[in-house]
Formats: structure tokens, C-alpha cells, sequence
């Protein structure tokens, strides 16, 4: 036996010692070993060093990968969230003659829109992390959309080089290896009316900038700009801005021209001399568009686009073309190594519990373990279950609650957009034009009053179309260009066939977006554009992901308690079983003056208990029944029992049943089972009776009763007045405030409650079969009350009712309420007219609701009676009192677009909240 111990403590050892080699390693895990090769996407920007090794930033700016001279992958760079949900992504690099790499890193909002922070980080020429060179931090509140304000970094003479771009002002600053602080060697002012859109050099004089107006100037020593491109100031005919503006050691200036994906080569040396260096064929296998070059030692230049890489000599010659790069020896020796210790890990594991069963065990399990075997893995895979359940219905609903909200967001947005201003813009010279200016602020009119994180994530782009090609013109991104080529698709081509509003979803460089589009007309209704609004859903699917590891790691705490249960009831039961054999040995030997004494108080106790007390157990048994009575009266209510005409539970049979008209109320938690999830069962059952404990006093005191708990919820019957029922909830409402207070003092969140309310005739009696029966209500008014406390929230109303309950009420004007006019209640075919009871709201809802209740009521009545312009502008006018008025809000969109396009045919004047 002791070998078998000493050989399962070296196994724990060699299995810990393995864990760790994983984890350390664990970035390998994600990739398959018999993957030898890594495709591009989405490559940003390409550059090299002296020995021709090649550095990218790709994967949606989230990865930087080294490439040698061969084309092999050396290292890769990834970038992760901050703790506080905050992006960081790649804007540029550098590399320096040693192999140390510059990466300005760029912090944004954790919808990826707004700049945060930027960084200049060295890494170590192994890709390691080495330090931060300089920071700037722009706080919560910066207007910097993606692009901040450093730029264009670059290496001469291993210092290195970068600008500062501050509205019109630039600045040149040089960080040499061993200063700490960048010192400003120029800075200058751009002249008015010119937009900066790239800039390169690292020498005064010799520094060139590209316009978002499509223009590329030149700057002498002392800061003064002309106009290097177009040559002569001659209109080029080009649309779209130079991109990736690049100068050679040769006093030549290269950039990318969209328009005709080629690109350009200006001699700098007098007289200027404009040359076509390369032009992308439209029947290349490679179809994306031009979008980085970048020129090496040897005089040859990288060229590349999203997905692939060209290497290219100074007469525009490709030598060689690539999509992916293969991974290094080192790299596949890593994988394979820690793939093979996952595999070994797993078979020395089922080793391990080979040597515990058989040997240490000897092939005998007791029954606790059997139980946790069979009942341990069924709880595990039931709340897995579960949890996705409710994981892939919160994933489905969040993705069709932001497209609803995209294509209402795209229709009033198109709305807004004046077509004939649009085709006015016909290239990037148009740039901030009295058109372009209109626009623009009719675009951003969905976003006032909306900053960083308030826009939670929105942005939106304006498209034009020209000769069925889609072009860029405006978009939340500084990094955009005017005049952006965009490729086609099948929503573009139904929005421009059909004039419909489409929603979907692109990952792109930038990442992963949902989006709504829909036309913008001209004065002679032509579509001419297309405006987009959309969401970064990045950040919804890094917080999906982290829900969903929160319920692992939910499942993994409570598998333990249960193992912890489990072990702590085994050590008590076999104590007890343990004493009853003996007790039971004795007597049987012919002790009958033994006595067992458990003190486990389980099914053994009550077992020894009942051995113990087999003379008393007649009279026990009478002593039950009278309390089973007693509880009979809890669980079937007295007053059942009298609507019935029985006087005991007894008497009742099945069938029984009587017909009365009642008041109704249903009473819910908000968010129940949202807040329930966080909470152990026992925690669920403590809460619940505490909560239904502070209402159920309420029902009785106003003479009502209680048919059912609905959970986190009550089921009432008021038989008497309208107003008990009505008082009911008010006084609910009002012992919320005090449980409120009561849990804010334990340290517990608030929690609040729907109310819904309908008064009818219902039936009473008794249903089930002859072994089984209960007591229940049957009535069409039982399901319009529950279906009035379910819609309470979305109309803004804590406490609902119809003007069933209204009208019986004697003297309605004591309470505060509002009429919400006829609104389709589930299920049913005719509306019904709703009022919303506030006088047990907050005091500050409440004020506001008392304010704008006769505005509300009198907008009401012009929607009812058609006269949308009159009710839209009075529910309007109670928004800006009580933004928080749903209902308005509801009345409002409905009365905007009934005004705009006039109501459907079947409209009478009644609301439908669905």
C-alpha cells in the first residue's frame, strides 16, 4: 500500500508541475498543431527594418506580428482589455537598428469610439515588453474619435521621431535612447482652411503633409507650406486623399491613389515630376483595395492590402506575393510541446483515479461517493444547462434590441440628411464646404448632448453613390478618408433598389459592428446616398464572454458546496447508522432496555426515534393530524373555504365552485430572476418569504385574500369595495419605500415592484382529480390583470388598472392617477382603457407626473382624436418636463411617425405597446 502512495504523490507532482508549463504557455492552447501557417487579416500598416525582417499590425489593430527575411512568423504582439473595459488598439510602429519595436498604442472607450489615452511602448527585439517611452492621457471626456493626437512615427539615426497634431498646430518631437523626455525640434502652424490627414519626415524642411481636401504640401525650415501635389496647382481629378504618403532616400515622395488603386511617385528634385509607379489590375486575385506601403534597404518597397503583402522594385515590378505567413520551428515545437502535456496530463489523470479506486480503494466506493458521482455531474450539466439557456435568450434578445434601436435610429437619421447638399460634394476638395458643414451638423443632430461613453458606442457614416460606386463622404472615424471607396453588398444594393432600411452586422480592421442603413433622397426623391448608424458590439461580446464566465466559475462554487455538503452529512450519517447497528445488535441479542439515543436528526434519528418510541407513536400520530389541520388552514385560506359555503377542508369535494365578481391584483418583483441569479436557493427562499411577508399583512388588513404566491409575487381577491383593492396597492407601494430602506441599511440593493389591477367576474372551485385537488380561480380577468402588471414597467406605471376598477371607485379624485388612454392588452381584440396610479411613487416621480398630467391627458385626447401634430407636440413637451415618462415617450414616437406617414387603416385611436 505505501508505494501506491508514493507513486500517487509523484503523479500530483508531475500533474502540477505540468499545469503550470501550460499556463505559462498558455497562448499556444489557441492554436491547433497542425496549423503551420497564419493567414493576414486586416492588415493596418507594414513596415521593415535594415535586415528586411517585416512588422505588421494586423488582426483588427490588436496584434503586431515579426516576420524575418524569409517570411516566417518570429513573434506575435496581442494587445488585451484594460480591467476597467477600456480598447487598447495599434496606430502605428518603428523599429529601430537593434530590432526594438515602437508601437503607438492607443487606449479608447469600451465601445472602441473615443481616445483615451496614447502611448509610445518599446518592445525588446524577442516581442517582450520593455517599457513606456511617452503618454498622453486625455481623461473621460475627449472629443478624439479613434485617432489621437500623436502621429507618424519614425526612426533616423536609431532616435526616434514623432508629431504632435493639435488642431491647426504641428509639432515635431525627437526621443533620442537615453533621454527620458522628447525633445521639440520644430513647430509651426498649418494655414487656415487645410485638414491634416498624414504627415512624414523627420528633418525641417524636408516634411510633407496630405489634407483630408486630397492636397500634399510642403514645408521648408521655417514652417511656411506650398503645394507640392497637385503639381501646379492643377486639379488632379482625383476624388478620394493620398493615402500612406511615404518619402525615400532619393528625394522622392510616394503615396497610394484610391481612386485608380495605383500608385504615385513625385520627384522632388525642380521641376516636380508626377509618376504612375504601379496600378492594381481589377483581374488580380487579390480584389481589396491598396492600403500601406512602406520601402526597405534594398531600395524595394512593401506594398499591401488587407489580406496581402507585395514586394515591389522602384519601376512598380511585384517579385513576390503572399497571404500568410508559416509559423517558425521554435513557434510548432511550443505547440506541439504543450499540446503533448495536455494529452499526457489527461492520461496520467485518469491514472491517478485508477490507482485510487483499485488500490487505495480497493474497487469499493461508499455510498457518499456514489451519490456525488451520480448527483454532482447531474447539478453540473443541469446549471450549465441553464446557464446557456439563459446566456444564448440575453445574447438573442441584446442583438435584436440593438437592431430595433439601429433602424430607428437610421430612419429619423436619413430624415435629417438634405440629398441635393449631398451631391453638391463631389470630391475630397469639398471638405468642410458650407454643404459638407450642413451635414455634417444635421448627422451629428442624433448625438447632441451625447459624449464618449453617452453615445455607448453609436456612430454613424454617410455614403454617396456616383456612377454605382459607394463612396465615404462623413464618418465618426478621424481615420476615415473622404471619398473612401466601399465595397458593395447585398444590403447596399436593396437599400438602393427598394429604398428599405436594412440592419446587419461587418467586421472589418476596425472590428465588429451591428449597423441599420437606409436612403437619402434628393428634392426629385433619387436615392443618392446612404446613411448608416451603428454600435461597436465589441464590447457587447467581450461582456457576454464575461458573463459567461461568471457562471462557470458560479457552477464551480457551487459544485464545491455541494461536495462540502456532502462530506459533512456523510461523517454525521454514518455516525448515526454506526449507532443504530449496535442499539439494534443488542436488541436483538435480547436487550430490550436498550436505548438508541442519534442525535443526527435525520431519517436515521426519526428511525431511532420511533424504535425508541413505538408505544407513544398512537398518540404521536393524533398530535400530527391536529397540527397537519392547523396547516391545512395556511396552505387553502379560510376565506376559500367560506365563498365555497364549507366549513372545513373536509367538506370540500371536487367540483365545488361559486361565481363572483372580484377585484384583482397580481404583484410582481421587478427583474426577479435577473436578481435571483447571484443568489445561493437557500438565499432565494430567505429573500422571498421576506418579501411577500411585508405585503401579505397589507391584503388581509384590507380585507382581501390571498390565492397564490407567484414566486417573488402575490395573487389577490378583494371581494368587497374597488377601493380596497386600489388601497391595497397603494399601501404596497408605500411598505416598498420602508423594505427599501430597511435592505440600503443591511448593505442589500433596492428592489421595486409592478402592480397590475382589474375587477370581474371569476370563477371559484375546486379542480385536480380525486387524489389530488386544489383550489383555483378560472377567469379571462385573472389573465388581463396579470398581463397589466406585466406592461406596468414599459408604460412607466407602478400601479396599472382599467377603468373596470376606476368607475367602481365612488370618489376616483382622491387619488392621483392619469388616464392612458385605450391601449391593446395581449389577447385581447378590443382595447381597454388604462390608468396609471403614481400616488404611491417616489416623491419625485410622483411631483412630475402630477405636473404634466393634465399636458398628458390633453395629448391623450388630441391622439385619440387624430390630431397627431397637436399630441406630438404636448407629449413632447412632457418629455422635456419627465424624461423619464414612458409612456410619453411611447405616445410620442407612435404620434411622430402616424404624423409623418399618417396612420394605418385599422388605427382607433388606441395605443399598442407591443
Amino acid at each position: 500500500m505505501r508505494k501506491y502512495w508514493l507513486l500517487l504523490v509523484i503523479i500530483v507532482i508531475v500533474l502540477g508541475a505540468m499545469s503550470y508549463s501550460i499556463f505559462q504557455n498558455q497562448s499556444f492552447i489557441a492554436q491547433s498543431p497542425f496549423q503551420k501557417s497564419l493567414p493576414f487579416a486586416n492588415l493596418l500598416k507594414v513596415t521593415a527594418d535594415s535586415q528586411g525582417q517585416l512588422y505588421m499590425i494586423t488582426q483588427s489593430k490588436e496584434s503586431i506580428i515579426k516576420l524575418n527575411s524569409s517570411g516566417t512568423l518570429q513573434y506575435k504582439i496581442n494587445l488585451n482589455r484594460e480591467a476597467d473595459g477600456s480598447l487598447n488598439n495599434f496606430n502605428d510602429l518603428a523599429i529601430d537598428s537593434k530590432g526594438y519595436l515602437y508601437a503607438l498604442q492607443t487606449g479608447l472607450d469600451s465601445f472602441g469610439l473615443y481616445v483615451n489615452t496614447e502611448q509610445i511602448v518599446r518592445y525588446k527585439p524577442d516581442g517582450t515588453f520593455d517599457k513606456v517611452l511617452y503618454s498622453l492621457n486625455y481623461g473621460g471626456n475627449s472629443t478624439l474619435l479613434r485617432v489621437g493626437k500623436i502621429r507618424s512615427l519614425q526612426m533616423r539615426d536609431d532616435s526616434l521621431y514623432f508629431f504632435i497634431v493639435e488642431n491647426n498646430k504641428i509639432q515635431l518631437d525627437k526621443l533620442s535612447e537615453n533621454e527620458k523626455e522628447p525633445k521639440t525640434i520644430f513647430n509651426t502652424t498649418i494655414i487656415d482652411n487645410v485638414y491634416l490627414s498624414e504627415i512624414t519626415g523627420t528633418v525641417p524642411g524636408e516634411i510633407y503633409f496630405s489634407t483630408k481636401r486630397g492636397k500634399i504640401y510642403r514645408m521648408d525650415a521655417q514652417g511656411n507650406q506650398t503645394i507640392l501635389y497637385p503639381l501646379n496647382n492643377i486639379p488632379s481629378g482625383m476624388k478620394s486623399v493620398p493615402v500612406s504618403i511615404l518619402l525615400d532616400n532619393k528625394h522622392n515622395l510616394y503615396f497610394i491613389n484610391p481612386d485608380n488603386n495605383e500608385i504615385n511617385r513625385i520627384s522632388l528634385a525642380e521641376p516636380f515630376k508626377l509618376e504612375t509607379v504601379f496600378k492594381k489590375s481589377p483581374t488580380d486575385l487579390d480584389t481589396e483595395d491598396l492600403s500601406s506601403i512602406t520601402n526597405l534597404a534594398d531600395g524595394k518597397f512593401i506594398v499591401s492590402t488587407s489580406d496581402h503583402i507585395s514586394k515591389m522594385d522602384v519601376n512598380g515590378r511585384i517579385s513576390t506575393d503572399s497571404s500568410q505567413t508559416d509559423y517558425s520551428n521554435h513557434w510548432m515545437f511550443m505547440c506541439w510541446f504543450v499540446w503533448t502535456q495536455i494529452i499526457l496530463s489527461a492520461l496520467l489523470l485518469l491514472w491517478l483515479l485508477h490507482i485510487i479506486y483499485a488500490h487505495l480503494m480497493q474497487r469499493r466506493v461508499s455510498l457518499l461517493l456514489k451519490q456525488i458521482i451520480v448527483f454532482v455531474p447531474l447539478i453540473i450539466v443541469s446549471m450549465i444547462l441553464l446557464s446557456l439557456l439563459i446566456y444564448s435568450n440575453y445574447s438573442k434578445e441584446l442583438a435584436d434590441s440593438v437592431a430595433s434601436d439601429l433602424k430607428l435610429l437610421s430612419h429619423n437619421g436619413q430624415n435629417l440628411i438634405d440629398g441635393d447638399k449631398l451631391e453638391k460634394i463631389n470630391s475630397a476638395n469639398d471638405f468642410m464646404s458650407d454643404d459638407y458643414k450642413a451635414i455634417k451638423l444635421k448627422k451629428n443632430a442624433l448625438f447632441i448632448g451625447k459624449s464618449g461613453h453617452d453615445r455607448d458606442g453609436l456612430y454613424s457614416t454617410i455614403y454617396k453613390i456616383e456612377n454605382n460606386q459607394i463612396y465615404v463622404i462623413m464618418d465618426d472615424d478621424d481615420s476615415v478618408k473622404m471619398f473612401q471607396k466601399y465595397s458593395a453588398s447585398d444590403d447596399n444594393a436593396k437599400v438602393l433598389k427598394d429604398g428599405s432600411i436594412i440592419d446587419g452586422e461587418n467586421r472589418d480592421e476596425t472590428g465588429f459592428w451591428k449597423y441599420a442603413i437606409g436612403p437619402i433622397y434628393n428634392s426629385q426623391e433619387k436615392i443618392v446616398g446612404i446613411y448608416e448608424v451603428g454600435r461597436d458590439m465589441n464590447a457587447f461580446e467581450r461582456h457576454k464572454q464575461e458573463l459567461l464566465m461568471k457562471i462557470v466559475e458560479g457552477i464551480l462554487a457551487i459544485t464545491l458546496v455541494i461536495i462540502i455538503v456532502f462530506l459533512l452529512l456523510s461523517y454525521y450519517l454514518l455516525s448515526s447508522i454506526r449507532t443504530l447497528r449496535k442499539s439494534v445488535i443488542e436488541i436483538a441479542g435480547g436487550n430490550w432496555n436498550t436505548v438508541v439515543s442519534i442525535q443526527s436528526r435525520d431519517e436515521v434519528a426519526d428511525l431511532g426515534d420511533n424504535f425508541n418510541h413505538m408505544a407513544q407513536s398512537i398518540q404521536m400520530y393524533i398530535a400530527n393530524i391536529t397540527k397537519l389541520n392547523e396547516a391545512n388552514n395556511r396552505f387553502v385560506p379560510r376565506q376559500f373555504l367560506q365563498y365555497l359555503g364549507k366549513e372545513s377542508i373536509q367538506n370540500v369535494q371536487l367540483g365545488d365552485q361559486v361565481e363572483q365578481e372580484m377585484g384583482i391584483l397580481i404583484l410582481n418583483m421587478q427583474a426577479f430572476y435577473d436578481f435571483s441569479k447571484d443568489l445561493t436557493p437557500k438565499e432565494n427562499f430567505n429573500f422571498i418569504n421576506s418579501f411577500l411577508s411585508r405585503f401579505g399583512p397589507v391584503v388581509r388588513k384590507n380585507e382581501g385574500m390571498i390565492n397564490k404566491y407567484l414566486g417573488a409575487g402575490i395573487m389577490a381577491l378583494f371581494p368587497n369595495r374597488a377601493e380596497d383593492t386600489l388601497n391595497t396597492a397603494i399601501e404596497m407601494r408605500q411598505e416598498l419605500e420602508v423594505y427599501n430602506i430597511h435592505r440600503l441599511n443591511s448593505g442589500y440593493d433596492l428592489i421595486d415592484i409592478s402592480v397590475g389591477i382589474h375587477r370581474g367576474p371569476l370563477m371559484l372551485g375546486i379542480i385536480g382529480e380525486e387524489k389530488r385537488m386544489e383550489g383555483n380561480v378560472i377567469s379571462d380577468n385573472v389573465n388581463i390583470a396579470s398581463i397589466l402588471e406585466k406592461m406596468a414597467n414599459s408604460l412607466g406605471a407602478s400601479i396599472l388598472i382599467t377603468d373596470n376598477i376606476y368607475n367602481k371607485i365612488e370618489n376616483p379624485l382622491q387619488y392621483e392617477c392619469r388616464s392612458l388612454g385605450m391601449v391593446y392588452v395581449e389577447g385581447k381584440d378590443q382595447p381597454i382603457h388604462l390608468y396609471d396610479v403614481f400616488q404611491g411613487d417616489p416623491e419625485h416621480v410622483r411631483k412630475l407626473k402630477a405636473k404634466t398630467k393634465q399636458i398628458f391627458e390633453n395629448a391623450i385626447d388630441s391622439y385619440q382624436n387624430g390630431r397627431f401634430y397637436n399630441a406630438r407636440e404636448s407629449f413632447l413637451e412632457v418629455i422635456k418636463q419627465n424624461r423619464w415618462d414612458k409612456a410619453a415617450r411611447l405616445y410620442f414616437y407612435m404620434t411622430d411617425e402616424f404624423y409623418q406617414n399618417g396612420a394605418t387603416e385599422d388605427w382607433n385611436g388606441a395605443l399598442n405597446v407591443s
